[in-house]
């Protein structure tokens, strides 16, 4: 590495599901620090080798790297590419520079990383907590952080409320209601189109979708059921009361032992007489809006708030399906 000064002050790692507390970040720091969030990047990164580039922010070009970790960070195809930069540049400069910042409920870090260079606390003392203890390790790498002014507290507060407006705008229009439901095609297609390639490289499985078209001719909602050697995958969307308005709207995704039950139907396959049947899991999400004006999912019931693109969604609901069947093999 060279003396000369860093294009970036702070580089965000992160998975996609975790995009939304990175933006979070960045607008926290915005117009006191350069933080490179590949997201704001597009300019920068747009007709640039996508490997070489991210190599170089994350190995030279960034003062800080700050990592928001969770299981699965290093196995994308970006954080991957990542992990090896910031461990190249560990390896040759020590790891001073790297900040790492645990988010599932089991907090780790992986093994190679140095833990006094990990902070505990996101969950437990917030978004501001954690860029203070950004902004001093910049100030320990050498930069030099602007304190935020009155104007900037103003300026930031302002964002966050017309974000808000806008979001309350989206969840009560019409025209959040069409984005939900495009996004929920999506999504049930992305799950679709995926399934042939799991079934391809897993065939012991014998996945398939029941009757692919079904999931369309079926109202008010969508539905899209994966059947394997094993639990089988509901996706059921439900767009809410009323078509001009998101109030009530949600997408389950659940896992079923015997057979899903559709809405409307019921079956008894496999349960002993007179018990109801119902899933071994289930996940909900619903629809929001990020700050970019794009239409994403939120997980709603549990303790770790995600925001979710719906390809990201459609992934993680697919492994979350093949995790919960080994769960269950290996319970046999």
């Amino acid at each position: 590495m060279t003396s000369q000064p860093f294009p970036y002050d702070v580089a965000v790692s992160f998975l996609a599901q975790d995009e939304a507390l990175a933006l979070q970040l960045a607008d926290f720091f915005e117009g006191r620090l350069r933080i490179f969030v590949y997201s704001r990047a597009q300019e920068q990164i747009a007709g640039t080798d996508g490997e070489a580039t991210f190599n170089d922010v994350f190995g030279n070009q960034a003062r800080v790297v700050v990592v928001l970790y969770r299981d699965g960070w290093g196995q994308s195809r970006w954080t991957r590419i990542e992990e090896t930069a910031i461990r190249n540049r560990g390896h040759e400069h020590g790891y001073d520079f790297c900040l790492f910042i645990p988010l599932d409920a089991k907090q780790t870090v992986p093994l190679w990383f140095p833990k006094n260079r990990v902070w505990i606390g996101l969950t437990r003392f917030g978004i501001e907590s954690a860029a203070a203890v950004i902004g001093a390790r910049v100030q320990e790498q050498g930069g030099e952080p602007s304190q935020e002014t009155l104007e900037d507290r103003a300026a930031r507060t302002a964002r966050a409320v017309g974000f808000a407006k806008r979001r309350e705008q989206y969840m009560e229009s019409m025209q959040g209601a069409q984005a939900a439901n495009a996004a929920a095609t999506f999504l049930l297609d992305a799950i679709m189109n995926s399934l042939p390639t799991l079934q391809a490289a897993a065939p012991d499985l014998r996945i398939s979708v029941r009757d692919p078209r079904q999931y369309r001719r079926i109202e008010p909602g969508l539905h899209l059921i994966a059947d394997c050697n094993g639990p089988s995958l509901l996706l059921n969307w439900r767009p809410g009361m009323y078509s001009n308005r998101l109030a009530g709207a949600v997408l389950e995704a659940s896992i079923w032992e015997h057979g899903p039950v559709m809405p409307g139907q019921q079956t008894f396959r496999g349960l002993v007489e007179g018990e109801e049947p119902s899933p071994i899991a289930t996940l909900n999400f619903g629809p929001d809006l990020d700050p970019s004006g794009d239409a994403v999912w939120a997980t709603r019931g549990t303790r770790d708030q995600r925001t979710f693109s719906s390809k990201v969604a459609a992934d993680y609901i697919l492994n979350w399906w093949l995790r919960t069947i080994e769960k269950q093999t290996r319970n046999q």
